[in-house]
């Protein structure tokens, strides 16, 4: 029966305590659950409960029961160990107990999140292991309160971030919509009034070297001559001059600031709590913001940390939209500025070596000179081109050559039918032998009138004859010199009629060439006869052809849009693989010019040519 009654009494002694830690926070949690944990190990006499610090692998002590710490060494080694191996230990001590028997240690580890978030430790004087055991139970089972008591204020901190993440968002979306910096900035401090529940807040920002205040909270306008605004922007320069937020009163104890223009601000305004926080773009202090509430309600270090999660969010479009706000003529000043600095300030040495090698490439460019050599596309054709034509009408025979065959002087080119003209012959011939006859008979006869009619007729009939055997000569057509035969092909046309007159041939000589030069009209002034040259042909591209300009003639071409002259030169060597028609691409040397100027000759020109176009 007094068993019972025991176990009931521990019932409703861990009710209480459990209601109890329930209701209960911060340190007066952790005494109450040590000393709880303490009462249910038999024979504890010493516990203690540390924490890992924010960010760090240091654990502190929260909690000591009882409150001396004397036995405090007798468990350290015991912590240690625990946070290496990460599960709960017992060690026996070096102390007795008054039988004669040896204490225990024993500690666990309170796991949150796969780390350990806090360690407890028990030094107590146990004899039995079935006791020993039973207490290590308890001491795990009581840990659970830690760790739901570390995950509740894990969870409320998470929220309080993502509260004020969300907050810090929709601010910055409030900043980016308005479209100046001064209603930014109006609007920043009237949402950090709401936030902070605050009376003032003001924004400055620096301006050649000391700050001015822009906007007030519920001001829209506001005199530059106010003492509170001169108090105000004395403050900030206070803040901007030390890098560091400056508050009054002060937020920890420690705090070594200088104050004096908070406390004059303070001492005008009728003892105000102020707060006044540096802005920061790149690492630069680029202005301050102060806020300012009941002295009864002083700025903690939770409002100085949410305030520079909002400031350094909004700081950089604040200060985008004032750097647009601004006229072209000091964007322009400041650009300047900024890559002169880059130039001849500290650093920057890539930079300064690329500006040296541009400056010496274009001093170079500019001082130094070279050859202008004029270019323009070039075909190669005979010197002379010699036609071959039907000599009168007729029927092709046979055709021997055709284009691109080579021939030497009198060689048969084609030959013409003459079978009509060989009749023809024969009939003149014949007639020619009849008029002998009669003429004979007539001078017999001496008939001197019919001996006159016969003789012309004679005549006559001789030159018939004649011409018909000049036509069969000429129904073979030969080569006048040796050359390369350029244009013709009656292999086709066998048996077909030709008239008087007809193409039937080109022939080239030899040996002897021509150079036609297709010169863009921008650049005939540079052209003069007796220039010399280099000519490259697309099929031999390894081997350049010298030349000499014979002649400009007033010949132009269109093509791509551009007029071009046609020039021509002669060429001053002779090869057996050059073939009438190739093209390629010649060099006329005109004379030595500055580099730059054969560069940009092409858009100085176009230059004058838009300027005089728009002055006429």
């Amino acid at each position: 029966m007094p068993l019972q009654q025991d176990h009931e009494t521990d019932v409703a002694s861990t009710a209480v305590t459990s209601q109890n830690l329930s209701e209960l926070r911060g340190r007066e949690f952790y005494d109450l659950w040590l000393a709880t944990q303490c009462s249910l190990v038999a024979g504890a006499r010493f516990g203690v409960l540390v924490k890992r610090q924010d960010d760090s692998e240091m654990f502190q002590p929260v909690s000591i029961w009882p409150d001396s710490a004397a036995d405090m060494e007798s468990v350290s080694e015991l912590l240690e160990q625990v946070i290496d191996q990460q599960c709960g230990l017992i060690t026996k001590l070096d102390t007795e107990t008054n039988d004669g028997k040896s204490g225990y240690a024993l500690a666990y580890p309170i796991i949150v999140d796969e780390n350990i978030s806090a360690i407890v430790a028990v030094s107590a004087n146990i004899t039995d292991n079935k006791i020993l055991k039973f207490s290590m139970q308890q001491l795990q089972w009581g840990c659970a309160w830690i760790a739901l008591q570390e995950k509740s204020e894990l969870a409320e901190k998470n929220g309080k971030i993502k509260e004020r993440l969300g907050t810090s968002v929709d601010l910055l979306a409030k900043i980016l919509a308005e479209e100046t910096s001064d209603a930014a900035s109006l609007r920043l401090v009237s949402e950090l009034s709401a936030i902070f529940i605050c009376d003032r807040v003001s924004i400055g920002f620096l301006k050649n070297k000391s700050v001015k205040v822009q906007q007030i909270s519920h001001s829209a306008q506001f005199g530059r001559r106010m003492n509170l605004i001169r108090a105000i922007e004395a403050a900030m320069e206070e803040a901007v001059d030390q890098l560091k937020p400056i508050s009054l009163p002060a937020i920890d104890d420690n705090e070594n600031n200088i104050i004096i223009a908070h406390q004059t601000l303070v001492e005008q305004e009728s003892e105000n709590s102020v707060l006044t926080i540096p802005l920061y773009v790149n690492q630069d202090a680029v202005g301050a913001v102060t806020m300012e509430r009941e002295i009864n309600e002083p700025f903690t270090r939770e409002d100085l940390t949410y305030c520079e999660s909002i400031c350094a969010i909004a700081v950089t479009a604040l200060n985008e939209k004032r750097e647009n706000d601004r006229l072209l003529i000091y964007k322009i000043a400041d650009s300047v500025k900024a890559q002169l600095v880059k130039i001849f300030g500290p650093g920057q040495l890539l930079l300064k070596c690329l500006i040296l090698i541009l400056i010496a490439t274009g001093i170079y460019f500019y001082t130094a000179k070279t050859t202008y050599n004029l270019s323009a596309d070039a075909k190669l054709k005979g010197a002379v081109l010699r036609a071959v034509v039907a000599p009168y009408d007729g029927y092709i025979d046979s055709a021997r050559v055709r284009a691109g065959d080579r021939v030497k002087e009198n060689d048969t080119l084609v030959t013409l039918d003459v079978r009509d003209f060989n009749l023809e012959k024969l009939k003149w011939i014949s007639q020619v032998e009849k008029l002998k006859r009669q003429r004979q008979e007539a001078l017999a006869g001496r008939d001197r009138a019919g001996l006159n009619v016969i003789s012309a007729q004679l005549d006559q009939a001789k030159i018939q004859l004649e011409l018909v055997e000049m036509k069969i000569a000429r129904a073979v057509l030969s080569a006048p010199f040796s050359g390369t035969v350029v244009s013709g092909d009656l292999s086709q046309r066998l048996g077909g009629t030709v008239a008087q007159g007809d193409l039937l041939f080109e022939i080239s000589p030899l040996n002897d060439y021509r150079i036609d030069l297709m010169v863009k009209e921008t650049r005939m002034a540079d052209v003069e006869t007796g220039q010399k040259g280099l000519l490259y042909l697309s099929a031999i591209p390894e081997k350049p052809y010298k030349f000499t300009i014979i002649r400009i003639t007033p010949t132009t071409i269109s093509k791509d849009k551009q007029t071009f002259f046609m020039v021509e030169a002669e060429l001053q060597q002779f090869d057996k693989e050059l073939q009438i028609g190739m093209e390629g691409i010649a060099q006329v040397e005109i004379d030595e010019r500055k580099i730059i100027s054969i560069w940009s000759r092409d858009f100085i020109d176009w230059l004058r040519l838009q300027f005089w176009s728009f002055s006429s």
